[in-house]
């Protein structure tokens, strides 16, 4: 029994280096791709480059992406999960404002990949997440519900410039712009 036991972990302990193996082919890749981007559009990346600057081989790019866009994708949506997670609906409520600074603080700590999804159309992704994060539950009058959706879009839009003119602005500071935008609309 306890041979079987022992099997049994090994297969385990096997199961979690293929996991982390993934997981460190998939970063390398990531950040291949962030510094590639910097030096040029996406469109004109190859994979042969990918492969070379991530250190992957070619079999290990494909055994985790069809294209460099999922690669993108997949970043965008690593993205969208962490701000999600880092707001929490309640709290939203209740102190609106941290909520809001925790966003623009996400968006600085995630500047460098922020900006190189900026570039493509996986920043689109990411906004109609947070633009839906910051409606909350559908509205069931019709006029409530534009001001809503004017009320995202214009905090989204001061995320973005903030973003695009360098984020000299404290986090606190762009939180109470949007809770003026909030207030106003409302």
């Amino acid at each position: 029994m306890s041979i079987i036991k022992t099997e049994m972990e090994k297969r385990e302990i096997f199961r979690m280096s293929n996991g982390e193996s993934k997981r460190i082919t998939k970063e390398c890749l990531q950040t291949a791709l962030i510094y590639l981007m910097a030096e040029k559009p996406l469109e004109k990346i190859t994979i042969t480059e990918l492969v070379q600057r991530s250190g992957v081989s070619r079999t290990a790019f494909y055994r985790n992406y069809n294209t460099k866009e999922d690669i993108l994708s997949e970043m965008s949506e690593e993205i969208s999960d962490a701000i999600t997670k880092s707001m929490d609906s309640k709290e939203y409520e209740e102190n609106p404002k941290s909520w809001y600074a925790a966003i623009f603080s996400e968006v600085r700590k995630e500047s460098r990949l922020m900006g190189m999804l900026l570039k493509t159309s996986m920043f689109d992704t990411i906004v109609e997440r947070l633009k839906d994060i910051i409606k909350g539950e559908a509205a069931s009058d019709v006029g409530y519900m534009y001001m809503l959706e004017a009320s995202a879009a214009a905090q989204i839009s001061l995320l973005t410039e903030w973003f695009n003119h360098g984020m000299k602005e404290s986090e606190d500071y762009m939180a109470e712009l949007c809770l003026k935008i909030r207030t106003s609309l409302a």
